[in-house]
């Protein structure tokens, strides 16, 4: 009963946390748009660094 329970509890939290997983950030959008440009990491490095 308290297994049945807590893997209830987890599965509601672990459905929401792949949900946000897919969300669309600025973030993961700017990280897109970084990796389309197929700089090296030393490239992307001098490029955010200026």
């Amino acid at each position: 009963m308290l297994a049945d329970l807590l893997s209830e509890s987890y599965e509601t939290d672990l459905e929401e946390s792949w949900e946000n997983e897919r969300t669309a950030t600025p973030v993961r959008a700017f990280a897109v748009r970084l990796h389309q440009t197929g700089c090296s990491l030393r490239e992307t490095t001098t490029i955010l660094a200026e």
